[in-house]
């Protein structure tokens, strides 16, 4: 199945500004991001950013957003994915 993917709504997720804390250089960053909903056409996932300072340990998240990941076919309509077995993940209305 060739599917195209695409970008299709972003939330929460400024660019340049919208961080709760700022990530100093010499701090190990880490992105981490999950799959929160599955839809006929479409994955919402939520990305965070954490910082950590290295001789203390001690972890911050800078920012987070959300974003919808779309199924495009050839001619750029949604398309259906492929169920995704996960019994952790919630179901959207559509």
């Amino acid at each position: 199945m060739g599917l195209e993917g695409t970008l299709a709504e972003r939330d929460g997720v400024s660019l340049g500004t919208g961080f709760s804390y700022v990530c100093p250089q010499g701090e190990l960053d880490e992105l981490v991001a999950r799959v929160i909903e599955v839809g006929k056409t479409s994955r919402t996932m939520e990305v965070k950013l954490l910082a950590e300072q290295l001789l203390s340990g001690k972890r911050q998240q800078c920012t987070r957003g959300r974003f919808v990941l779309v199924a495009l076919d050839s001619r750029g309509r949604p398309t259906t994915l492929p169920k995704v077995p996960s019994p952790s993940i919630q179901r959207q209305g559509s």
